[in-house]
């Protein structure tokens, strides 16, 4: 079973965070290849179930990912695969917010 959700942050985060969101999956086989689409936003992502593998398009194989990611914005499709049971949440940032978060220049985070 899938279950999705999204929420509004308080009203003092908004500036910074667009929303938070959840995604759960029940199962105990690896899943199939999903495409993830640019769209113009990073984001933290807490993986607390199953591991996952990411591919980006040139890469030939998937690679494992952490379970704790801060992803820059994409400027190109990846495809992730889950390897069993999906739990996760992650934190939408708006577009401008995660240069001022983090000591790092976020163009080092795309892809």
């Amino acid at each position: 079973m899938l279950h999705y959700t999204q929420q509004l942050p308080p009203a003092d985060l908004r500036d910074w965070i667009r929303l938070v969101w959840t995604l759960s999956i029940d199962a105990s086989a690896p899943g199939e290849a999903e495409p993830v689409i640019p769209d113009g936003y990073a984001e933290l992502i807490f993986n607390i179930g199953d591991p996952f593998e990411h591919r980006a398009s040139s890469d030939a194989e998937f690679r494992a990912q952490p379970a704790a990611i801060v992803n820059g914005q994409l400027r190109s499709a990846v495809s992730l695969r889950s390897q069993g049971e999906v739990r996760l949440v992650g934190v939408r940032l708006q577009p401008w917010a995660l240069g001022a978060l983090i000591d790092t220049p976020a163009y080092l985070l795309s892809d």
